[in-house]
């Protein structure tokens, strides 16, 4: 016998014939509650739960009675459709939204759109892999070769590379692994973020080996604000990077220039926000999180206060069936096995979906259902359903939301123009999204995005040149910019 978190204590039972429905089941185990004041059977011959799945539930009466929480009473749920993959890989066409930086080559696609606020290609040829940083993208084609679009801190761009197998972005930094399984690193080096051994305010632009990732089996990596995770195949974490605010777990706050090995074991998917925070998903559905808890982002209630978490701690306010988890600029977002969402943190700009703009301490569910990705970047949220459709949420000062408009909105919204949306990728502090879509995604039918945009910025336009010239015919006059009334 062994207790779990919840307080029951289950019982393997070789007494099978004491219960009728065991003589059908070779699997059996006994509920036993106890309490201060009761010692109750509760149920028998329930099958044990296999080892990759919550504990098994209570009935919803007994909880009502004792004022437990709901969660414990639901049943283990089914899921809606598959997961998004772990890294998102596309069939060849990607699609883009939000802030482009107005630079030379864009930031997020090839015309000069300073903002595109419906979806749009951003390129003619087959993606494989789209990932966003701040102001700076990085396109990985079907011959393994990589395309820098836009500048790390508006400086430099980082050199294109051959032979590579995944790519991965932070605010102003990003990691390359090769076919040979050797990662490389460009950017940004502050916090020693890089791996290199070293920090330091030079740019790295021509990607460097990084010699403590060599041999290291990773399943994947999640790259913040100024620090890197790396979730290796037999579940340990490895972090390299900014930990001023603890969001490497390792009780201090000390920065680590090269990757060392976190104390946490069991990991299947990671999470690091812009905003020195990291959240990390178990093989059981808990959920850790640690670093800067100043809105609530790490979800552990209001009683945890706003200080800095150096540890990594379990959120206790989730669901027990927590697959996957994103993490923004300072809030949270969990997705269950069954397709629902909720979130923690900041909500100034809408960015949970709920009613209010008040930050949340603890998670709260977000009306949205049936999805199988949530990405979060600065101040706003995508979730993309079973369906391949997009919903998006919170700030949309640049058209990240990819709804046709400017305007931020405080709950989830459809995104125009997407089908057959296989997954998406937000930067940890990106305004900026990009969509990679199935393989029987039309051509045409996307490229309405920018046609839409093009029509609509024409008619604001001329929209704008009528009311001025009503104005002027009123007696404004227009001198150096300055509008003067006789």
């Amino acid at each position: 016998a062994s207790s779990n978190p919840s307080g029951l204590l289950e019982v393997r039972l070789g007494l099978a014939a004491m219960f009728t429905p065991c003589a059908a089941r070779a699997n059996c185990c006994m509920l036993v509650i106890l309490s201060c004041s009761d010692l109750v059977l509760l149920m028998a011959a329930e099958p044990l739960p296999p080892a990759d799945s919550s504990t098994a539930y209570l009935p919803s009466w007994w909880c009502q009675a004792k004022h437990w929480p709901w969660w414990l009473c639901q049943p283990k749920p089914s899921p809606q459709c598959d997961r998004a993959p772990i890294v998102c890989e596309g069939a060849g066409r990607a699609l883009g939204a939000g802030e482009n930086a107005n630079l030379p080559n864009g930031a997020l696609t090839m015309d000069r759109f300073n903002e595109v606020w419906l979806p749009r290609s951003i390129q003619q040829e087959p993606v494989r892999q789209a990932v966003s940083g701040d102001d700076f993208g990085i396109i990985v084609q079907f011959d393994n070769t990589t395309t820098f679009m836009g500048l790390v801190l508006g400086e430099e761009e980082i050199a294109s590379l051959s032979a590579v197998r995944r790519a991965f972005a932070g605010e102003n930094f990003a990691y390359f692994e090769l076919l040979n399984g050797s990662w490389l690193s460009a950017g940004d080096n502050d916090d020693g973020e890089l791996g290199l051994g070293f920090s330091g305010a030079d740019l790295v632009t021509m990607p460097r080996l990084v010699q403590g990732l060599e041999g290291l089996e990773v399943r994947q990596a999640a790259l913040g604000d100024e620090h890197a995770l790396f979730v290796l195949t037999n579940g340990s974490v490895i972090g390299v990077g900014d930990n001023s605010d603890g969001e490497l777990g390792l009780s201090n706050t000390q920065d680590q220039t090269v990757p060392v090995r976190l104390p946490v074991e069991g990991v299947r998917f990671a999470a690091a926000a812009g905003e020195d925070f990291s959240l990390l998903v178990l093989e059981d559905g808990t959920v850790l999180a640690a670093g800067e808890n100043d809105d609530g982002q790490l979800g552990l209630g209001p009683e945890a206060g706003t200080q800095d978490v150096r540890i990594f701690t379990a959120i206790p306010g989730l669901p027990r069936h927590v697959v996957a988890a994103a993490a923004g600029d300072d809030f949270s977002l969990f997705l269950t096995y069954d397709g629902y969402v909720y979130g923690a943190g900041e909500n100034d700009d809408g960015e949970l979906g709920i009613p209010g703009t008040e930050s949340r301490a603890a998670p709260v569910r977000i009306p949205i259902e049936i999805v199988r990705q949530v990405e979060a970047g600065d101040d706003f949220s995508v979730f993309v359903l079973c369906d391949g459709t997009v919903f998006a949420t919170g700030a949309n000062g640049n058209g990240q939301l990819g709804i046709g408009s400017l305007v931020d909105q405080f709950e989830p919204v459809q995104v125009p123009y997407l089908e057959n949306v296989r997954c998406a990728d937000v930067g940890p502090d990106s305004e900026h999204v990009y969509y990679l879509m199935e393989e029987a995604s039309g051509v045409s039918a996307q490229e309405v995005g920018g046609d839409a945009q093009r029509e609509q910025e024409g008619q604001e336009k001329e929209e704008k040149e009528e009311e001025d010239e009503e104005e002027r015919r009123d007696g404004t006059v227009y001198s150096s910019g300055v509008v003067l009334h006789p």
